[in-house]
């Protein structure tokens, strides 16, 4: 990376302002805020994820979780840009994501494809980790699908919000609590679905290709 004061692959850096809290009561099933800060030169690289547990997953369902919002996922892109920042490599616009832009799918294509960035396959890592993560990593394959696919349906073709609802249970095979989300905002509002939607699915193909 470059970066003046740090090692050159950031060995030397403390990626340790992460924090994980569990909530319930809320209408959301996750969410990540990036803060960064800077404490006597130092950079804290802070980052907050709440997580819903009215919505739980198995074993599976966290791995992916927490390697597609931590590391090597978004809580590792955040810290690497905020620390190009802070160095003068990138502009400040450069560390915020936009909607409906090929950095939306960048960071979500990476955060998706942790598990071969991390094993250099799938295969490779459904041997390491076990059977459960095939199934765990095709519940998200289709997730992504369902995302791709809810503002489409509903926004540009017209269909009514109870198709959207089979094709996200049925089709692609989600658990209640994700009908609900992606036949809701997902599908409804003009940013959330049509802007950002299609960022997963598409962007884990392109950045798998990359």
């Amino acid at each position: 990376f470059e970066i003046p004061g740090y090692n050159g692959d950031l060995s030397d850096v403390s990626f340790d302002g992460f924090r994980f809290k569990a909530i319930s009561g809320v209408h959301f099933t996750g969410s990540s805020a990036y803060h960064g800060g800077v404490e006597q030169g130092k950079p804290l690289l802070k980052q907050l994820f709440e997580y819903n547990t009215d919505h739980p997953v198995g074993n599976p369902g966290l791995y992916h979780l927490c390697a597609h919002e931590v590391v090597p996922g978004h809580y590792l892109q955040s810290a690497v840009g905020d620390l190009l920042w802070l160095n003068g490599r990138l502009g400040f616009e450069a560390t915020i994501g936009v909607m409906c832009t090929p950095e939306s799918a960048l960071r979500e294509g990476w955060a998706q494809n942790t598990f071969n960035l991390i094993f250099g396959s799938r295969e490779a890592a459904v041997q390491a980790m076990g059977e459960d993560l095939r199934v765990g990593l095709a519940y998200e394959d289709l997730q992504d699908i369902g995302k791709h696919n809810a503002s489409i349906m509903y926004q540009r073709n017209g269909e009514g919000i109870d198709a959207v609802r089979r094709h996200i249970a049925e089709d692609c095979i989600q658990a209640d609590p994700i009908v609900k989300k992606l036949s809701g905002a997902w599908a409804k509002h003009p940013i959330i679905g049509p802007m950002y939607g299609p960022a997963y699915w598409l962007g884990r193909s392109v950045v798998d290709k990359a």
